[in-house]
């Protein structure tokens, strides 16, 4: 708060000696409290949308913070019941592709799937989309062994059989070298 003051104060005589000596402002009382005035209330209107900016970035942080600490948690085998995912928190996971993660916590934590019937869908939407690649995969590898191209798999499907989970790891496409 002392710095946004120091600030503002720096500012506001920069300010109003660059006005007075390139005379766009008069010396006088009556404009130089003019110039004040407008000069407070443009500043406090900034730094208020400023904060109000920040406020709300550092909520969707720490509510992100909490469903990845609740997601963590579920993968270390740790119950959590005193978090229980909202909608921000099927927005946040669905974007950042941790729907298969945030619907096994909550599952790990017993909650009913009745309580989050859309994370159950979309979850079941990935698990689909995963079945369909892992389907897909064996198919190209089975025609290639047939046709005897060496061939290996890399990357999201091959690797998810070492997780704990099968959907902790989530692909959207095949990598063959």
């Amino acid at each position: 708060m002392v710095a946004i003051l120091i600030h503002g104060i720096v500012l506001y005589v920069s300010y109003l000696t660059t006005y007075i000596i390139n005379n766009w402002l008069e010396w006088s009382l009556t404009p130089i409290l003019a110039f004040t005035g407008i000069f407070i209330v443009a500043y406090l209107v900034i730094w208020a949308i400023i904060y109000s900016i920040i406020k709300s970035n550092t909520a969707i942080l720490n509510e992100s913070i909490r469903i990845c600490n609740f997601i963590g948690n579920s993968v270390n085998n740790q119950k959590n019941f005193e978090y229980v995912p909202d909608e921000f928190a099927l927005r946040f996971a669905n974007y950042n592709k941790l729907i298969t993660l945030l619907y096994s916590a909550i599952n790990h934590c017993g909650i009913a799937d009745g309580e989050i019937k859309e994370l159950a869908v979309l979850a079941e939407r990935e698990l689909i989309k995963q079945l369909r690649n892992d389907a897909l995969q064996d198919k190209i590898c089975e025609e290639f062994k047939q046709k005897g191209i060496l061939h290996m798999v890399l990357k999201g499907t091959e690797t998810r059989r070492f997780y704990p989970e099968h959907l902790m790891r989530t692909s959207n496409d095949i990598d063959i070298y």
